[in-house]
């Protein structure tokens, strides 16, 4: 209960004060944040967690920006690409100003791969899922999140190497400087998937590769090997 209206009170708006109250009540609904830009994939996932939690929907990185800076959430749920970018730029946004506990994030995509999990987990994303998502264990994973945060811990295993990424002539190219590796292609999912792979075979066959410390521009991620 607020009981008398404090100083200043009046001056809030209607969001502002639906914000206060919920924040000063622990047994309101929580509150998600869902950036997607698929239409079907906002109304597929408010169905599936409408026990759970309150959605609300963004289409772009501005967008979700926005909202977040204004609202307080218990949760963000962002998908990979959006019309303004990649969501790495926003868990890197969100990750300044909020802890992996204070706000958790989990990133989700139809094209998720070792590569990509590893550069979200880098920039500060709890955990990464690929689509289709299996919404009984996607509801405990939103739960447990909210309620006790942890992080994927791929980022304490395996074998840590340097990706250098860029565009030349028109194609996407990666590099990594330990094993020697340099993929290109003109799709850019592609490209990861295949210097993935091309990777883990060589890791099969070599001792575990230290991370370059010289190349401050590069990316970090790492890469376990398949048991063939």
């Amino acid at each position: 209960m607020l009981g008398q209206p404090r100083p200043g009170w009046e001056e809030l708006g209607t969001d502002e004060r639906i914000e206060l109250v919920r924040l000063m009540n622990p047994e309101c609904k929580k509150q998600i944040r869902y950036v997607e830009d698929s239409t079907t994939s906002q109304w597929v996932l408010k169905q599936k967690l409408a026990k759970l939690a309150d959605i609300t929907n963004a289409v772009s990185l501005a967008e979700g920006r926005a909202l977040l800076d204004r609202k307080h959430f218990d949760l963000v749920i962002l998908d990979w690409s959006l019309p303004d970018g990649t969501s790495i730029r926003l868990i890197s946004e969100i990750r300044a100003q909020y802890s992996t506990t204070q706000l958790p994030i989990i990133l989700v995509s139809s094209s998720l791969d070792k590569i990509m999990t590893s550069q979200a987990l880098q920039a500060g994303a709890n955990e990464c899922k690929v689509k289709p998502i299996a919404w009984a264990e996607f509801t405990e994973l939103a739960k447990q999140m909210i309620e006790k945060p942890y992080v994927n811990d791929l980022v304490n295993s395996g074998a840590v190497v340097t990706w250098i990424e860029g565009y030349t002539n028109g194609q996407f190219w990666l590099y990594c400087p330990e094993a020697n590796l340099l993929v290109r292609g003109n799709d850019a999912d592609l490209v990861r998937q295949d210097a993935t792979k091309q990777l883990e075979r060589r890791l099969l066959h070599s001792a575990v590769l230290e991370p370059s410390r010289e190349i401050r521009t590069s990316t970090h991620y790492i890469v376990r090997p398949q048991k063939m």
